[in-house]
């Protein structure tokens, strides 16, 4: 029952959330940085520059969209609803004002996780894209040197390639001391 009326107020969040303009606006600019951002900044030419300069551009400006758009929004939604009375309704109901706050900070995060986690999606396209050695549209090979191809395949085994780091193999310790242990109980009995 308790956790019924945190949940209730979290789904109210996430709407009401999803109706602001200051949202919808903050949303507009996310989506113009996960696309448009990428395809008008240039880089050095180079297919590791290119995929550099779309994941920290991109990624730089959603998080600081993402950060000032849930501040905005765990601020407007409380002042919201002070306004409308909705807040004053709810102190009534047997549900800590505590629980009230964290509900409406757990909705804007709920939402924003969302958003980050599409615009991660998005990025990760627009990067295999850049890292296809196919033509999309014609179906062959854009990868025309010997030049384009060691550099296609010095990104992808730097970046697409998850690297184990090297640990030597442990000695066993316990075998070492007993070992040293016999040693020293020999040469003490002579």
């Amino acid at each position: 029952m308790k956790m019924s009326s945190f949940f209730a107020v979290v789904k109210l969040t996430c709407r009401s959330a999803w109706r602001s303009h200051i949202f919808q606006l903050l949303l507009v600019v996310l989506v113009l940085c996960i696309f448009i951002l990428p395809n008008t900044l240039i880089s050095d030419g180079t297919l590791k520059g290119e995929i550099q300069l779309l994941l920290q551009y991109s990624f730089g400006f959603i998080f600081g969209i993402l950060a000032i758009s849930s501040v905005w929004l765990v601020c407007s939604e409380v002042c919201s609803d002070v306004e409308n009375g909705k807040l004053h309704m709810l102190t009534v109901k047997p549900i800590s004002r505590a629980k009230i706050l964290l509900a409406k900070f757990t909705g804007v995060v709920l939402i924003h996780l969302i958003l980050l986690f599409i615009s991660s999606v998005v990025i990760y396209i627009f990067v295999m894209a850049k890292m296809s050695d196919r033509n999309w549209f014609f179906g062959e090979s854009k990868l025309k040197t010997e030049e384009q191809l060691a550099e296609h395949q010095a990104v992808r085994s730097q970046i697409f390639i998850a690297k184990r780091k090297y640990a030597p193999e442990m000695p066993d310790f316990n075998e070492l001391a007993q070992q040293e242990f016999q040693v020293r109980m020999e040469e003490a009995k002579k």
